[in-house]
């Protein structure tokens, strides 16, 4: 027996702002600034991962376009976040901070 999805109504715009800035925020909020690292979910201890990472760079300039964030805070947070990378042991063998260049990135993700 076939089932059609639940049909839902189309978001409105203001709802698909608002989903926008709270999305922003995730990354604002889960992002060390001092080393870019995002973290993959709000759990306590949660490790953070090249993707996370790569979604929440590709989100900043967006929120600076929309005014979220001035444009010099997103350079200082990309700037930190490739030289941390640039900086960082390139191998799959952890270092003593512990960062992984594949995989989960177990380093410094708590912000303050």
């Amino acid at each position: 027996m076939h089932m059609e999805p639940a049909q839902r109504a189309p978001l409105s715009v203001d709802a698909l702002i608002a989903l926008l800035r709270k999305t922003f925020d995730y990354f604002r909020h889960e992002a060390n600034p001092a080393n870019g690292l995002v973290k993959d979910n709000t759990r306590k201890d949660s490790h953070s991962s090249i993707t996370a990472v790569g979604l929440g760079l590709a989100c900043f300039p967006v929120a600076a376009e929309r005014g979220y964030i001035g444009r010099a805070e997103v350079v200082d947070r990309v700037l930190a976040t490739l030289r941390f990378f640039q900086e960082s042991e390139q191998s799959v063998a952890r270092t003593s901070g512990n960062q992984r260049t594949r995989g989960a990135l177990k380093a410094t993700t708590h912000t303050t």
